[in-house]
């Protein structure tokens, strides 16, 4: 920095601006500039010499700035608040049109001469970032933690009964449910342990027998004496364990919303069919349908939301991540035999 800029400057001021990597600027009671380093010109982006804003006014200067931040209609009626209020503020963020984040602290300062004002600039672009990511992790983890307490319940419910079964019947094949139900949890932990750390991004892409991973899928939930009409053929390029977690929460909306209130989840005359066509899949049942006939399906696919009062709300927020996660879309309507009809568009399908 320039010797001319600390002229009227005292020895603290000097070396505050000569030792702080913060942009500094000061004024006098008439707001004229009497301090200002190059720091504070790189961060605010002024083409000017320090030495050529000594003696200017701060308020024109506010003015002609002022479209270097994000909201600049908000950027000099903030300066008249705080230099009425005249107490000190600190770490005040201002983000920047540019995309970066500064944080602004406002001294007001009593010398021999009269009042001035200190103001103090700092890049934080990359704490608020760091922060950011956090932020977002926390809300990963956080989910993480609801839809692992949400989709765990479906191999742990099978394997429950199983194991009920396997003690009534110790001849039977139960023990190779449950294993296969115990499998389903071990695989359910470990993608969604990097779904909570990495996003929700769906990238182990590969080629995936589609009927095949909806009977498996089937599998893994207690349906009930619910049936499953599955018409579906070729080979679909998708995640193979986030897929299946898209059928088995399908599955299980419509077994347990689809079934009378008065019956048992998964009633005999509940039929759950899904079809494929040439870019699209389809999952529909025949049960009770929408409770409210004038409730925007929208809302279903909201993550929190249910119809019913002991719902967790979790089950279609999860099924539409992972619509996105692969890029396709989804639409839910009234079936053709008053139940729901989810159709996945945008699907590719091998050759």
């Amino acid at each position: 920095m320039t010797d001319c800029s600390l002229e009227s400057s005292g020895p603290v001021l000097e070396t505050l601006v000569e030792n702080l990597p913060e942009g500094v600027l000061v004024e006098d009671a008439s707001r004229e500039v009497l301090l200002a380093n190059e720091r504070l010109c790189e961060l605010l982006e002024l083409a000017r010499d320090p030495c050529e804003l000594i003696g200017s006014d701060c308020e024109e200067a506010g003015e002609r700035i002022s479209d270097r931040f994000a909201e600049p209609e908000a950027f000099v009626p903030r300066l008249a608040e705080l230099l009425d209020a005249r107490e000190p503020v600190h770490g005040e963020e201002l983000a920047l049109a540019n995309g970066r984040t500064l944080e602004r602290s406002y001294i007001p300062y009593t010398t021999p001469t009269g009042e001035a004002n200190i103001w103090v600039y700092r890049d934080v672009t990359e704490r608020t970032t760091r922060e950011a990511e956090l932020e977002r992790q926390n809300e990963r983890l956080a989910e993480f933690a609801s839809v692992v307490s949400h989709d765990l319940r479906n191999p742990l419910s099978v394997a429950k009964t199983s194991l009920q079964l396997a003690r009534d019947d110790p001849e039977g094949d139960h023990l190779d449910e449950i294993e296969r139900s115990l499998d389903r949890m071990d695989r359910l932990t470990t993608q969604l342990l990097t779904l909570a750390r990495e996003g929700d991004q769906s990238e182990e892409l590969e080629p995936t027998p589609l009927s095949t991973l909806v009977e498996q899928s089937w599998s893994n939930v207690e349906t009930g004496g619910a049936t499953l009409e599955n018409d579906t053929s070729g080979i679909v390029l998708a995640d193979w364990s986030r897929l299946g977690q898209l059928f088995e929460n399908l599955f299980r909306n419509a077994v347990e919303h689809g079934s009378p209130a008065d019956q048992p989840h998964g009633t005999d005359d509940l039929t759950v069919s899904v079809e494929s066509t040439a870019d699209a899949i389809v999952v529909e049942d025949d049960g009770d349908g929408l409770p409210d006939p004038d409730l925007e399906t929208e809302r279903l696919f909201e993550t929190g939301f249910s119809t019913e009062p002991d719902g967790t709300g979790l089950g279609l927020g999860i099924v539409q991540e992972i619509v996105a996660a692969h890029g396709w879309e989804i639409s839910l309507e009234e079936g053709a035999e008053n139940g729901l009809r989810f159709e996945m568009t945008g699907i590719e399908f091998a050759e």
